[in-house]
């Protein structure tokens, strides 16, 4: 069974629209820019099929300026990694 969880609510001011890269193998970190933090983070594969390569961590740091997606093996066409960033205080 698939279950989700969405949580709303106000929205922080100063928090910009998602910023991602694309990355050639299994894992990608990526930051935000000075004076902003990560407020969520992303990633994964493509949508066709790569084989066995699989989502396998997503984790801000603990000072929250960047984020690391890992992968079980690097997806056909690379791995997406993404970060929504906003003000530090």
């Amino acid at each position: 069974m698939l279950s989700t969880l969405a949580v709303c609510a106000d929205p922080v001011v100063g928090v910009g629209s998602p910023v991602q890269q694309l990355f050639p193998g299994k894992e990608g970190q990526l930051s935000c820019p000075q004076g902003k933090k990560v407020y969520g983070v992303g990633g994964g594969g493509s949508l066709a099929d790569s084989g066995n390569s699989y989502l396998n961590s997503v984790v801000p740091s603990a000072d929250l300026r960047d984020a690391k997606v890992t992968m079980t093996a690097p997806p056909a066409g690379g791995m997406v990694v993404q970060v929504i960033c906003g003000p530090a205080s």
